[in-house]
């Protein structure tokens, strides 16, 4: 049976709590005790916000008890552990297990550490997904570019050159490598992707590099000999006589014949710059005289 409070025991009390109504309907001594128990209770979870001029120590400590007691409230301050946050956004448990899609030969170096880097970011799988869309959208996008311009430059070449579009190519490319472009443009004007005012170009400086035979580059065959400047040719020669196991030497040799006809050959294009320097014929062609 509760034991019922005395009366008049609220005027011991102070005004302030006497008259704030919260002990007005306490009759009982049970009724009190609940009311401290449950009180206590409710202040144990309690949290008191601290105000603006707290220290950072009582800060941090406040943030950490608000973490300990609302373990569902992630904090992103300074120093927060975010994997919490990253995996209740739907970060994958390892690195490995990011969904891409195919990724074609030639980007896939770009790609190598990008799940690593996606996971030490927090990157969902959605995420790097769409993100890999893109770029992959944007690679295709620009292939199929290539390909229409590619087409389009191949459609004016074989117009302005017509039937010797092919051996304009070839030849063109063959003086480039002689001239020592690398080998990613000698391939590109193989593809006929340098444009057609570039292939004009290439015209223009072919024709101040004659030679006795044809200009350098129309011949992309044998040895190379028809290809060369007059101080190439020159050096070819020295090569040549200072080898004395050359089928030059010996007249019994199989390639005797052939090798007499291309010293000849070499001591004509090596005549041709004692005519002629270099340097006036490559400003020869600059001005569009070759």
């Amino acid at each position: 049976m509760a034991l019922d409070l005395p009366d008049g025991w609220k005027e011991q009390l102070p005004d302030d709590i006497k008259n704030s109504g919260v002990l007005d309907d306490i009759k009982t001594i049970d009724q009190m005790a609940t009311m401290v128990v449950n009180g206590r209770k409710l202040q144990s979870n309690q949290i008191s916000i601290p105000g603006e001029d707290v220290s950072p120590a009582k800060r941090d400590e406040f943030l950490l008890d608000l973490q300990a007691k609302i373990p569902d409230l992630v904090y992103v301050g300074e120093n927060a552990d975010l994997n919490k946050l990253y995996d209740r956004m739907g970060r994958p448990k390892e690195a490995t297990e990011y969904k891409l899609p195919d990724i074609p030969d030639p980007l896939k170096d770009n790609f190598a550490g990008l799940s690593a880097k996606a996971y030490e970011l927090g990157v969902t799988d959605k995420q790097l997904i769409g993100l890999t869309d893109t770029i992959l959208g944007d690679y295709s996008a620009s292939l199929n570019k290539q390909a229409v311009d590619m087409d389009a430059t191949n459609e004016a070449m074989k117009k302005e050159y017509g039937e010797a579009f092919e051996d304009r190519k070839a030849s063109t490319a063959n003086f480039a490598k002689q001239v020592g472009f690398d080998d990613r443009f000698v391939e590109a004007v193989k593809d006929g992707v340098i444009g057609l005012d570039n292939m004009k170009a290439f015209d223009k400086l072919m024709g101040g590099f004659e030679s006795p035979g044809p200009r350098i580059g129309d011949d992309p065959g044998g040895d190379g000999f028809d290809h060369m400047t007059p101080g190439q040719a020159e050096l070819k020669l020295s090569e040549i006589f200072n080898n004395k196991e050359h089928p030059y030497w010996d007249g019994a040799s199989p390639a005797h014949d052939a090798a007499v006809s291309k010293v000849v050959e070499l001591t004509r294009a090596a005549d041709k710059g004692k005519e002629v320097s270099e340097a006036e014929k490559f400003r020869d062609a600059l001005a569009g005289r070759g």
